[in-house]
């Protein structure tokens, strides 16, 4: 899967929405990475992204999409938001006229993320296989 970065030197929370953004666009050729990134930013005015512990689940209900987009990045160092530093960041673009759908996934990944041993477990894997792995031992 493409969708995820766990090298991004990102010096700002901008640049971990950007990359989500671009991420998103290389999954889906529907997604324009500029809309993704302006959406999740959007959305994030609304209320804080910030889940738990250095770890950000932006999301938004995204048009002309048909199936959700999840990217991941994880920064290399920690990325200043108001309400605490990030350095692992889950994007979610979910069809606008899927709501049950967007609300799955948030739970999916706020019960992963709120789990002390599940999020650090997340902010350490080595590889993309290994977060991948995780994922999918959650889901069992």
């Amino acid at each position: 899967m493409d969708a995820v970065d766990l090298t991004l030197e990102a010096e700002s929370h901008a640049a971990l929405f950007r990359q989500l953004g671009r991420l998103s666009a290389a999954v889906d050729k529907r997604v324009d990475s500029t809309k993704a990134m302006t959406a999740l930013m959007t959305r994030e005015r609304l209320g804080s992204v910030v889940l738990a512990e250095q770890v950000a689940l932006p999301h938004a209900r995204f048009e002309g999409i048909t199936q959700p987009v999840v990217s991941v990045v994880r920064s290399t160092q920690p990325v200043q938001f108001e309400e605490g530093s990030v350095v692992l960041a889950v994007g979610i673009l979910a069809p606008k006229n899927e709501p049950q759908q967007h609300l799955d996934l948030l739970r999916f990944w706020a019960s992963l993320i709120r789990l002390e041993a599940g999020r650090h477990a997340l902010l350490s894997a080595p590889t993309k296989e290994h977060f991948f792995r995780l994922l999918k031992e959650h889901q069992c």
